[in-house]
């Protein structure tokens, strides 16, 4: 990654001071003591904590981003700037909207306490559906159903479309952006191409970048008849968590459900929502797919989803939980 700091000091016409403070990370939860570097400085005469990723060349998915500024400052609690090697065009819309300081060395500034500068270099912008860009979603309910629920590997497009109850063009699309990014080929096999997509923890691990938390918002409601939550309901968040592993469950029991869901179980008198936690609540997360759609039970929803659900949690019993739920997984 090009110097960030002469990067700023030619910007901004000024210094900026910067060393590293390995005493602020030791105080990071482990997830993020593992993903970032800190270094503390100053910009424009304001103190300021600037975080670098440890692999600027597998830069977390954006919704990941958001996540982990808002973690590190809270535990930081100061300015904190993102130094990032790469930021696709939809990114950079995202943070400067949600107002998430950033600096992509010769191309972008975005400093929305100090000042405000955007530069786009064309000939290293990166737009649409990039090697590096985080899954559709439903590229990513297709991997996560080939990693758990059944092997989609040397199985034609139409088959694969009969198997997901997808259309042959939905499959198509998913199997192009996976090829794009690396995660997937496909073999010639008669009159029709096959998948050639391996299944293994190799392949979770390349493509763990690049996935995003299924939770799109949390509610909290008053669980009037669970047993009516339905098909797509299932356990979720630290209660599915506590079913796999050796982790407690929480007293607050946490459902998830199609984010469409929720309004059809209200109008049902499944669940009362409430504007805030009463005792004998629940959590409910509303997901951006169908938790049934992947899960390999009727109670609790996959393992992988559960994972990429919790990842950011600064609590380190939940990391460590997390560390035993994919060791119970089967490639």
């Amino acid at each position: 990654m090009r110097d960030w700091t002469e990067y700023l000091r030619d910007l901004l016409g000024a210094p900026v001071g910067a060393v590293p403070d390995p005493a602020s990370e030791q105080r990071l939860p482990i997830f993020l003591g593992n993903a970032y570097a800190v270094f503390q400085g100053t910009l424009l005469d304001r103190s300021t904590c600037f975080v670098v990723p440890r692999k600027p060349e597998e830069p977390p998915a954006i919704d990941d981003l958001l996540r982990h500024h808002a973690a590190l400052r809270r535990e930081l609690g100061e300015d904190v700037v993102m130094v990032l090697g790469t930021l696709p065009a939809y990114g950079v819309k995202r943070l400067v909207t949600e107002r998430v300081p950033f600096v992509v060395p010769g191309q972008q500034v975005f400093l929305p306490r100090n000042i405000v500068y955007l530069r786009g270099d064309p000939a290293a912008a990166v737009t649409g559906n990039t090697e590096g860009s985080p899954l559709s979603t439903r590229a990513q309910v297709f991997l996560l159903y080939h990693l758990q629920r059944q092997s989609l590997a040397l199985q034609t497009q139409t088959r694969i479309a009969a198997m997901l109850g997808w259309s042959a063009m939905a499959v198509s699309r998913v199997i192009r952006e996976l090829q794009q990014k690396r995660l997937c080929y496909t073999l010639p096999g008669g009159q029709s191409n096959l998948l050639s997509m391996e299944r293994s923890r190799a392949l979770w691990d390349r493509a763990l970048p690049l996935l995003s938390s299924p939770v799109k918002a949390r509610r909290y409601a008053r669980m009037v008849r669970p047993e009516e939550l339905g098909p797509e309901g299932r356990e979720a968040g630290l209660t599915a968590l506590s079913r796999h592993t050796m982790i407690n469950a929480d007293p607050v029991a946490v459902y998830a459900t199609h984010h469409r869901e929720l309004h059809r179980l209200a109008e049902s008198g499944v669940v009362q929502e409430r504007p805030y936690r009463e005792p004998g609540d629940a959590i409910i997360e509303l997901w951006r797919y169908e938790p049934a759609f992947l899960s390999v039970n009727d109670r609790t929803v996959d393992r992988l989803s559960l994972y990429l659900s919790l990842r950011d949690s600064p609590d380190e019993r939940v990391q460590g939980a997390l560390v035993e739920l994919l060791e119970g997984m089967k490639w």
